[in-house]
């Protein structure tokens, strides 16, 4: 059984955590500049994260810090011999995805973008089901995530530039990573549309992705709206509806058979079904997930950065 470092504690850290104990794989050490002291009893705590990646104990580097960390956190941990899983968004340029991706095969470590929706299997089944022919051609698909801002919680991450903050890297990497799942390519053309706070950055934005044989995409995010978070993929012959599609346990199929509803629930808080799935790959000698490639972090990243250019120009 591999043995977890965190780089970062914070609250998506203390969710994975969460997800790791049911399933009962072993933390070895966690690094946080703030929450070090706050370490659960057993764990080893470091206040910086050199130490972490010297630590012979730690197999696996899970990085959670804000997104303009990742790159450097994520190279550091596999140069130090460490397998990584690394918080989506992998980093903030498709330039740093690739410069990841190069350490990687270079150390021949796994490394993964955690897209935890893709490893959901409510999701994977949606997902099968818009492309087998069960709604015939799918052909348009409507995705939306949004929430607003608690006004009495820090929210500096999400507000600060300097921090890669903004709706897109934040939430909109959902619904347009729904959309490649489904699309299986990268857009043709792109139209963006953005709501911009004081400093810049997005606070709502609606993004219309394009694909070959008329196929459409209409995606939008939000940290100051709270939205319904649904998905409809719609086919020729039917349609796929996802409640809370990013952590998608119910969806209905309706199609010429009728309307169908499955129900597939997450084990946990769900975070647990993309460790075990490193485990099961890193155990088989595998550097990359063929749910989550290398390749599509670097056409999500891609997409990303031309989405943001777009909406703040």
């Amino acid at each position: 059984m591999m043995k977890w470092g965190f780089a970062g504690y914070g609250r998506i850290a203390r969710k994975f955590e969460e997800g790791l104990n049911h399933i009962g794989h072993d933390i070895a050490a966690i690094a946080s500049r703030s929450g070090a002291s706050e370490v659960t009893e057993g764990i080893t705590a470091y206040h910086n994260y050199d130490d972490l990646m010297n630590d012979s104990e730690v197999d696996i580097v899970y990085v959670s810090t804000t997104h303009n960390t990742h790159a450097q956190l994520a190279i550091a941990a596999l140069e130090a011999g460490k397998h990584v899983l690394c918080e989506k968004p992998m980093a903030t340029s498709a330039e740093d995805v690739k410069k990841m991706i190069q350490v990687a095969k270079a150390n021949n470590r796994f490394l993964m973008e955690a897209i935890w929706s893709r490893y959901l299997p409510g999701y994977q089944k949606a997902v099968a089901l818009a492309k087998d022919g069960t709604i015939g051609d799918a052909l348009q698909i409507s995705a939306n995530f949004g929430f607003k801002m608690n006004p009495d919680a820090p929210k500096e991450r999400l507000l600060d530039p300097s921090l890669a903050a903004g709706a897109i890297w934040d939430v909109g990497i959902y619904p347009i990573s729904l959309a490649q799942d489904v699309f299986a390519e990268s857009p043709s053309s792109m139209h963006v549309d953005a709501d911009l706070s004081k400093l810049n950055v997005e606070d709502r934005c609606a993004i219309q992705l394009a694909y070959s044989g008329d196929r459409y995409a209409q995606l939008s995010c939000a940290i100051n709206l709270n939205t319904i978070n649904n998905a409809i993929i719609t086919g020729t012959k039917g349609h796929i509806i996802m409640k809370d599609f990013w952590m998608c346990e119910h969806f209905t199929v309706i199609n010429e058979e009728g309307e169908k509803i499955h129900h597939h629930p997450m084990a946990s808080n769900g975070l647990c079904h993309e460790a075990m799935a490193c485990q099961e790959l890193i155990a088989d000698g595998q550097v990359q997930s063929p749910l989550i490639s290398w390749e599509h972090s670097i056409q999500l990243a891609t997409i990303m950065d031309k989405a943001i250019k777009m909406a703040r120009e």
